[in-house]
């Protein structure tokens, strides 16, 4: 038990430092460090992001980051990409997972790494925060309904579809990568990207936490008590880990955050490839 609590300390400072990047840090802890496998594994993380993601989602909703008509073009892909990536995953040996992760690990890496080297432009937001007067509510509306269509392939339902599988098939959510597309192919702001994403991310983790506890429990992967009381562990010790992110969060800079993000990246992708 205090394992888990450290582990979910951890993960919560890092996804806190760069949002979506702790979930990476929690199954590669589980499968390494307590030797769970993979079987038991996504359930746990799919539970412990369905309460993570949920308050986070919430918390952006009512900020107005959300480009709703955006999430709502994408979240079939997004539902069907997490049942497809579950049940994929189910029938891969734990070592394979392994190596899978490890190769996510260096390719959130190499995002933020391009991010750092200046790789995608900044865009101002789309939509704003909610706003007191009816005028600016409704010109936040034109605005959103006004929204940039240069690449209409970058909307089409079935680019959800990633997301849903990264979650479905490896327990982490796929914010990162689909962070980075609705950036640089959608051009969306950070913040209104980073809304999304953390939305899609809810909706696959319930899909997923769904199927596996019912599928998974009529073949007799686990009974259902169990991934439920590591997850009941994981989510209250991920919280003081956010906690304890924005302290440090308010002590570095950016590009630091992201150096910070790209070196634990590395030693989890190490890890994972060369020391299963």
């Amino acid at each position: 038990i205090i394992g888990l609590v450290l582990l979910g300390l951890v993960a919560g400072a890092v996804g806190t430092l760069v949002p979506m990047g702790g979930g990476i840090v929690a199954v590669s802890g589980m499968m390494l460090v307590f030797g769970y496998g993979a079987y038991m594994v996504r359930p746990v993380l799919y539970i412990t992001n369905l309460f993570t993601y949920g308050l986070a989602a919430l918390r952006q909703w009512i900020a107005g980051e959300v480009v709703t008509r955006r999430v709502r073009d994408l979240l079939p892909g997004t539902i069907v990409g997490a049942v497809i990536g579950y049940f994929l995953g189910h029938n891969l040996y734990d070592h394979v997972l392994g190596y899978l992760l490890g190769v996510f690990a260096l390719v959130m890496a190499a995002v933020v790494l391009y991010e750092l080297r200046g790789g995608i432009e900044d865009h101002d937001s789309l939509i704003r925060p909610s706003a007191k007067k009816q005028q600016d509510r409704i010109d936040n509306f034109l605005s959103d309904s006004a929204e940039v269509r240069q690449r209409s392939w970058a909307t089409l339902p079935v680019m959800g579809a990633p997301l849903g599988v990264l979650t479905g098939l490896l327990g982490v959510s796929g914010g990162v990568v689909e962070q980075f597309f609705q950036r640089k192919y959608t051009g969306l702001s950070a913040e209104n990207a980073r809304a999304n994403a953390i939305v899609m991310v809810f909706w696959a983790s319930l899909t997923a936490t769904i199927v596996s506890l019912g599928y998974g429990v009529s073949v007799g992967s686990f009974q259902w008590q169990t991934p439920l009381t590591l997850a009941m562990i994981l989510v209250p010790s991920t919280y003081g880990g956010g906690f304890l992110g924005h302290y440090l969060e308010k002590r570095i800079s950016v590009d630091q955050k992201r150096w910070l993000f790209v070196v634990i990246m590395g030693l989890v992708a190490f890890s994972l490839l060369l020391l299963q």
